[in-house]
């Protein structure tokens, strides 16, 4: 091999140390100094070696990393090891970092020391794909020095902005004051989330709290996606009917940040095919308690309040066709509360529906 003089290594030193075998020739700078160890080593080392050696791996990285940098390993013991039973002794390792913005590319560049598996960009953009590679140095017995070839690149997207859930509603929620329910177990989602400007929303999480229940269930998008529009029915309540559950929901993005949560509080009442009934019940309105009543279909419109007498005390209208219950806040048609006792709620033109409530001031 050919060796420079001192004056021409000094010039080596300072090509390498500013400059580092580009990708292409692109221009670049170092992401941090030097170690006084490995300038030493550049010093001696000549500026015309061609790679010889069998290139290093990186470990694999993720598709989108967080933040603004990125910590690259590599399996330096085993690597080194090799070396060693071939007869040579791994000096140190050059990484590489190269991405492509509009106006141009740029590089980052280091020098590690052998015996470290790792190392950090920092002030990396987010965005475009950050192409990552790897390369060391070697030297024999006799002080000949080797090159590796580079390795296969590695690459991935910084990722810093939380992803952002725009709604998550459950279909078919039945708000009466001041509860809030669902008819049958199972849920169906309407979820509608993104991941600006760059990253993938991977999953969509549920977390159930009760007397009885604390559980988390994740449902993964596949393949992740930018921006998410999804209706799906696989969530079943583990919660028993009629008991307060609380959810908290949110979505996750495959750089591992979360989204703000959206919390509902409800219970479910079965699915019981024509049939109605009324909760709670007995019920108390001297304390602003509501009866929700909840009827089949929500196509039903009307229905009628009697007293244990036959009277009619109150006549029920549903506000919004879609909800499956009418209110009553144990008034009469002229806005008194009704006394203590069994009230009979009828569905107008269904009278075998129908369902009893019990006062209890």
């Amino acid at each position: 091999m050919k060796f420079h003089p001192p004056k021409t290594r000094r010039l080596l030193l300072v090509f390498l140390c500013c400059a580092a075998s580009l990708f292409g020739g692109v221009g670049g700078h170092p992401s941090w100094n030097t170690p006084p160890s490995i300038q030493g080593l550049i010093l001696d080392a000549p500026a015309d070696l061609s790679p010889t050696l069998q290139a290093p791996r990186l470990i694999r990285e993720p598709e989108f990393t967080l933040g603004y940098e990125n910590t690259l390993f590599w399996p330096a013991d085993s690597l080194e090891a090799t070396e060693t039973a071939s007869g040579w002794t791994l000096l140190f390792y050059e990484i590489q970092a190269r991405y492509s913005l509009p106006n141009a590319d740029s590089t980052l560049w280091g020098f590690v020391n052998a015996g470290t598996g790792s190392a950090t960009f920092s002030g990396l953009p987010e965005g475009p794909p950050v192409e990552y590679r790897l390369r060391y140095y070697s030297r024999e017995a006799n002080g000949g020095f080797a090159l590796s070839h580079w390795s296969d690149p590695q690459v991935s997207i910084q990722d810093s902005h939380l992803p952002l859930l725009v709604r998550w509603d459950v279909i078919r929620l039945q708000r009466a004051v001041p509860i809030v329910w669902v008819i049958g177990k199972t849920l169906t989602f309407r979820v509608t989330a993104s991941d600006p400007p760059a990253g993938k929303v991977m999953e969509m999480i549920v977390h159930e709290k009760s007397g009885t229940v604390d559980d988390t269930v994740i449902f993964d998008i596949v393949p992740p996606k930018p921006e998410v529009d999804t209706v799906f029915s696989s969530y079943s309540l583990r919660t028993a009917e009629h008991e307060s559950a609380t959810l908290t929901m949110w979505v996750k993005d495959l750089s591992g940040q979360s989204s703000s949560s959206v919390v509902l509080t409800l219970f479910w009442m079965p699915e019981e095919e024509n049939r109605m009934f009324s909760f709670p019940n007995p019920f108390n309105p001297s304390r602003q308690e509501i009866a929700v009543i909840q009827v089949p279909t929500p196509e039903l419109r009307t229905a009628r309040v009697f007293d244990p007498f036959g009277n009619c005390v109150r006549i029920l209208r549903k506000s919004d066709s879609s909800n499956a219950f009418f209110e009553w806040d144990g008034r009469n048609e002229r806005g008194d509360l009704v006394a203590n006792g069994g009230y009979l709620c009828v569905v107008v033109g269904q009278e075998k529906l129908y369902c009893k409530i019990a006062v209890l001031r």
